[in-house]
């Protein structure tokens, strides 16, 4: 075979080499193109040559799906998607993300997007550069991808974990829901949002306004009870989905929380107010107490004993005279009875000892009758199911004392000439009653704040014990005083 033969067949083979290869090349464009193609995100290739000049040398169908505008937009023109689609606030970044590509550095960087259509739009840049060893040119290789659904999500959390720090700092409950509703409408897009709050758990949602075409109701609960709804609302696009109604319930649950937590502070502040309340009036109580004692010491035991001082001085100047010394002795003899008398009947108002040794009813009993020869006033004692009982100390000690104080305020005020004290067994509770005949009188003006003791005093009295206390008064008519304590022992507690 000849020289000149043997090169044409060599360059046969040659040609036939490279066909193939360009064949294969094709094919690999082919399946490059497909996948992607197949790739939602948007992907790019671009060079920068070593005098700094840039240009696209590759932008994906995607890019026109991603922005709105139409591809040959970044190709005829490289600084188009830095001036004209990124968002002018967040062009600072991609330009520093360039800065770093430009110097051979790979980088990634999050930033918004201005649609054609001017929607805004969430994406994450990622560039990596390779750079040509012979030529230095940089061939940088990106990927752009959509991220505004996670950056939805990334808000809507920082917004629900915001809403719940500030909801856990406020103790009224307008501001709770103002907070609550503003936060909402921020992250889920509604026309109308509402809520509704009640106490009966039973309760159902109201209706619907007529011209929403699609609603989400969602309860506020606090552990098993419901105390209100929160209602969103659309009058038109999409209606809502799964995720707004998890998204609303979780609003709603934080808000439930709040709540909760702003009317046990408030209860706890009420608690401490009554009981700084409370100690002031103990000791006004005590300070009135003591005032009261002294006066009956001084009044009428002090006055009989220095009457009594007087007798004896008189009977020492009697000695010489025997028949006066019996008289004498007569009236020193009353004057100690007196005397006995007076402290006994004392001892009584301060702790009756019937109450410790015979129980309430008893003790009720010689009371009332007391009260009532002292008073003329015709006092009138029932028991129903507690004649041989006694009770707990703690119920006695109570029941007496609020019997007692109003007793004492029918005497002071009622202008009463009847009055009628029953204590009664009802199942788990004792039930006291006292009414009279009266003038009556306004006893909401007479609760905590207007000065008087003795309300309070049997009001927290018998709320101390868990029980309830309730004043019925009618102008002419009279006033009765209820209270009921629970009590489910019926053993005998002594």
């Amino acid at each position: 075979m000849s020289d000149q033969e043997k090169t044409r067949d060599q360059l046969l083979t040659e040609l036939t080499d490279l066909r193939q290869q360009l064949d294969a090349l094709k094919t690999n464009e082919a399946q490059f193109r497909q996948a992607v193609l197949s790739i939602s995100d948007h992907i790019y290739v671009s060079q920068i040559t070593v005098d700094g000049q840039h240009a696209n040398r590759y932008i994906s169908p995607h890019a026109e799906q991603l922005t709105g505008y139409p591809l040959s937009k970044f190709a005829a023109d490289w600084s188009f998607w830095p001036s004209c689609v990124i968002h002018p606030d967040d062009r600072s970044l991609a330009a520093a993300q360039f800065a770093r590509l430009s110097a051979g550095r790979s980088s990634e960087v999050e930033y918004r997007v201005l649609r054609a259509d001017q929607q805004v739009i969430w994406v994450r840049d990622s560039g990596k550069v390779v750079i040509d060893p012979q030529t230095q040119i940089k061939h940088i290789y990106g990927v752009v991808s959509d991220i505004t659904e996670r950056k939805q999500l990334e808000a809507r959390l920082t917004a629900i974990y915001q809403l719940g720090h500030e909801l856990n700092l406020l103790r009224d409950e307008e501001q709770i829901f103002e907070r609550l509703l503003t936060t909402t409408a921020s992250i889920l897009p509604v026309d109308e949002l509402y809520y509704e709050m009640f106490d009966d758990g039973d309760r159902l949602p109201a209706p619907a306004n007529e011209r929403a075409q699609s609603r989400l109701s969602v309860p506020m609960q606090v552990g098993r009870q419901v105390i209100g709804f929160l209602h969103a609302e659309r009058f038109s696009g999409d209606a809502f989905i799964a995720r707004d109604r998890q998204l609303l319930q979780t609003l709603a649950d934080q808000a439930a929380i709040a709540i909760e937590n702003a009317r046990l502070f408030g209860e706890v502040n009420e608690a401490r107010r009554r009981l700084r309340s409370l100690s002031h009036r103990l000791v006004e109580v005590q300070e009135t107490e003591r005032r009261w004692v002294a006066r009956e010491l001084h009044d009428e035991a002090g006055q009989a004993l220095a009457s009594l001082m007087v007798g004896l001085r008189l009977l020492e100047n009697d000695l010489a005279q025997p028949q006066v010394v019996p008289q004498r002795m007569a009236e020193l003899k009353r004057t100690a009875e007196g005397v006995l008398d007076n402290l006994h009947r004392l001892a009584m108002d301060l702790h009756p000892a019937s109450l410790d040794h015979l129980g309430l009813i008893p003790a009720l009993r010689q009371y009332t009758e007391t009260f009532g020869a002292q008073h003329d006033l015709e006092i009138q004692f029932e028991t129903v199911g507690l004649d041989s009982e006694r009770l707990p100390p703690a119920i006695e000690i109570n029941l007496y004392r609020i019997v007692q104080e109003a007793l004492a305020n029918i005497a002071r005020h009622a202008q009463a000439t009847q009055a009628g004290v029953i204590v009664e067994r009802r199942g788990d509770h004792i039930v006291a009653i006292a009414e009279d005949n009266g003038i009556g009188f306004d006893f909401a003006a007479d609760l905590p704040g207007s000065g008087r003791l003795g309300l309070v005093g049997m009001r927290e009295r018998a709320e101390m014990l868990g029980g309830q206390f309730e004043i019925e008064s009618t102008a002419g008519i009279g006033t009765t005083v209820y209270v009921e304590i629970p009590y489910a022992n019926p053993d005998s507690h002594r």
